[in-house]
């Protein structure tokens, strides 16, 4: 099953990490574009020098990497 997936479908997700995973996959190039006052191209260019292939593999790496940090800690309240 692809992180994709996973992230679309939310299967045994917590509520905030559903919340984290829709902002993730809803969040177009442009939009990201828009709220940081820069451009699709400096985005994709940014997502490069990250040595990600696209904008798309950067948002799935970044969202599985804020869900597993997240399962990793223990919080007390």
């Amino acid at each position: 099953m692809s992180l994709l997936y996973k992230l679309e479908y939310q299967d045994n997700f917590t509520d905030l990490e559903k919340g984290i995973a829709n902002y993730i996959v809803d969040l177009k190039i442009t939009d990201l574009a828009e709220i940081t006052y820069t451009s699709p191209s400096t985005i994709s260019r940014f997502c490069k020098k990250l040595v990600e292939k696209s904008y798309n593999d950067f948002r799935i790496h970044f969202a599985s990497s804020v869900i597993g940090d997240y399962k990793s800690k223990t919080y007390i309240i």
